[in-house]
């Protein structure tokens, strides 16, 4: 499938879905509010929300649950899955900071040195 990165959706079929509940169909009728000039719009604080949501549910809730894992008997040893899904969450983070939409667009390692100069590793 050919991909067009115009839209920001790298060309996915507009029935998939971004986050539980909101497609990519959905994003296209919602980016044309996405004014970066403008961000207190109702649009931004939708992107907003359907971002939170995308984390939570791929990445944030999956690592909380492993991690509860980790405090059983049963054998799982989850540290390196939970590490790697951390290792998404930067890739992740950082694509949406420098505007990345398509998978396979920069390097992990870019990612990974972009994310850390940020002001917040300052120190």
């Amino acid at each position: 499938m050919k991909r067009d990165p115009a839209d920001g959706t790298g060309g996915l079929a507009a029935a998939a879905e971004i986050a539980s509940g909101f497609s990519v169909e959905a994003y296209r009728g919602l980016r044309p509010g996405l004014d970066p000039s403008t961000p207190d719009t109702p649009e931004w604080a939708k992107a907003i929300d359907i971002l939170k949501l995308r984390l939570e549910e791929r990445f944030l809730r999956p690592i909380d649950h492993l991690a509860r894992l980790r405090r059983r008997t049963d054998g799982v040893v989850p540290g390196f899955a939970m590490l790697a899904l951390d290792c998404v969450v930067i890739d992740t983070l950082q694509s949406f900071r420098e505007g990345r939409v398509a998978t396979g667009e920069g390097s992990a390692a870019h990612s990974f040195r972009e994310f850390l100069k940020s002001p917040r590793f300052a120190d």
